[in-house]
């Protein structure tokens, strides 16, 4: 699997490229034609709306506003196909901000470009143990091992890639396929991958047969302990679903569990927000694809349709 033939219309190497980086993080310094504008003012909206404490407003050193410049400066030599200006400059970015993780990601996709896979490895590798939660590295990675046919470190990485990921997200759904697919080329790691789903069933039916147990002997108590539990790991609808059963066995213990299932439902709510998030990123991404495709058209009908998600409805 070559990477840069996800977009069958990316016949140029550094549309590929282009095209390969900003599926997987937004794109900041388009300053071109109202297409631009519109995108960079809807980004800056989703950030300050959903993101008010984020890095998005923190202040930046003089040495980090620099970097960031020349990181802009290093996408516009990447998008007319200059690399060897735009490696210097996500270097250069990188000496001014040793922790600007991006630019590592910028940098290794540059060193893939030029056959240095070696050298992309490591950058990647460098970004990681900077930000061990930036999963477009481990996606980069992937990529990569999958080029140099080390397929378990591939299919590896492809796990992390999902497990940082948001379930049904494009990524994690192709990183999902992706490991199928190099399972299926080695035994080893097929009879790894249906080790892993088998346990994931166990663990459910664990759970239900233990909720089928509790039903039986009514024991209000453990279940509202496993509901405890499954709340700690985050597992919130599971948790829900826990509280609900021991109220139906339990009527009279009714406005305590209340209290929790509405302590729960505040914690759905931020999960769905967050999820909208996701997708409303997602689109901005197309959005950005279309217009360096010279898709205008779509690229504006995305964008409209952003913006009227985001408008508050009566």
């Amino acid at each position: 699997m070559h990477r840069f033939k996800i977009d069958s219309k990316a016949s140029a190497t550094y549309v590929s490229l282009s095209l390969k980086q900003r599926l997987e993080e937004f794109r900041t310094g388009f300053t071109k034609g109202i297409i631009s504008f519109v995108a960079i003012n809807l980004f800056i909206t989703i950030n300050l709306f959903c993101f008010p404490t984020s890095l998005f407003a923190q202040k930046q050193t003089t040495f980090q506003k620099e970097a960031r410049l020349l990181r802009s400066q290093g996408l516009q030599f990447q998008q007319r196909g200059d690399l060897d200006s735009a490696t210097v400059c996500y270097q250069k970015a990188i000496e001014l901000d040793p922790a600007y993780v991006i630019a590592y990601n910028d940098l290794g996709i540059m060193f893939e470009a030029k056959g240095l896979l070696d050298r992309a490895e490591k950058i990647y590798l460098v970004g990681l143990k900077l930000n061990p939660q930036y999963h477009n590295l481990y996606s980069n990675l992937a990529m990569l091992y999958e080029q140099k046919r080390e397929l378990k470190k591939a299919f590896d990485y492809w796990k992390k890639r999902i497990e940082l990921g948001i379930p049904g997200e494009s990524w994690v759904e192709w990183a999902k396929r992706r490991r199928q697919a190099i399972a299926e080329t080695q035994p080893s790691l097929q009879q790894e991958l249906i080790e892993e789903e088998t346990l994931s069933l166990v663990r459910e039916l664990a759970i239900h047969k233990k909720a089928v147990r509790l039903t039986e002997l009514k024991e209000i108590q453990k279940l509202k302990e496993l509901a405890d539990d499954l709340y700690e790991e985050h597992k919130i609808e599971e948790a829900k679903n826990a509280l609900v059963l021991a109220i139906s066995l339990d009527p009279s213990d009714r406005d305590s569990f209340l209290t929790l299932i509405d302590k729960i439902n505040k914690e759905i709510k931020e999960k769905q927000k967050q999820e909208h998030i996701a997708i409303m990123q997602a689109k901005f991404q197309d959005a950005i694809r279309f217009y360096e495709q010279d898709d205008i058209v779509t690229a504006k009908q995305t964008l409209e349709k952003i913006a009227t998600e985001l408008t508050p409805k009566n």
